[in-house]
């Protein structure tokens, strides 16, 4: 799916379950109920795409069960949730920028994941929180001006966080 342009929509704008090798690529959606909502699929590419402005308590990008995915170089601003991911496993998170969502990356029970080269700033709770998430690798991301939190990590262990910056945030 690539260059399309999704406004104003009672649901998700892209909603995919199940399926491999899929990507999600140059896409502007916003105003929508929720932005892009992936499950229960591997081999996933979402790069390049906008999103703001969308609602959904589940975020900009929302993804659940999923293997092997790459969010790569998204701009991704004023939404409920920036990118919730619940049950990821062994993908990478690189070059995001997210800002003024409730939270910019949302990690839950994810693991052997990778956050490299992000922005998460000034988002009204958190930058990039990891809850019940173990054995991810952060490494240079920038969580600065956060409500919050820049980095919160809860009920998770094993992580390894090298080289971040968390500024200006209520909590580091």
């Amino acid at each position: 799916m690539f260059s399309n342009t999704i406004t104003r929509t009672n649901m998700s704008a892209v909603y995919m379950s199940g399926g491999k090798g899929t990507s999600i690529e140059e896409n502007n959606i916003s105003n929508n109920y929720a932005g892009i909502t992936v499950a229960h699929a591997r081999e996933i590419t979402l790069a390049r795409n906008i999103i703001r402005e969308n609602s959904d308590y589940y975020g900009a990008v929302s993804l659940t069960n999923l293997t092997n995915v790459q969010i790569v170089n998204n701009v991704i601003g004023n939404n409920r949730e920036g990118i919730d991911a619940t049950q990821v496993r062994n993908s990478r998170f690189e070059g995001n920028n997210l800002s003024k969502n409730y939270a910019g990356i949302y990690l839950v029970a994810s693991s052997n994941n990778t956050l490299i080269n992000n922005n998460a700033n000034s988002n009204i709770w958190s930058g990039i929180v990891l809850s019940s998430s173990s054995n991810n690798t952060l490494i240079n991301n920038n969580a600065n001006l956060n409500y919050y939190a820049g980095i919160y990590l809860f009920y998770s262990s094993n992580n390894t966080l090298t080289n971040n910056t968390a500024n200006l945030n209520y909590y580091a």
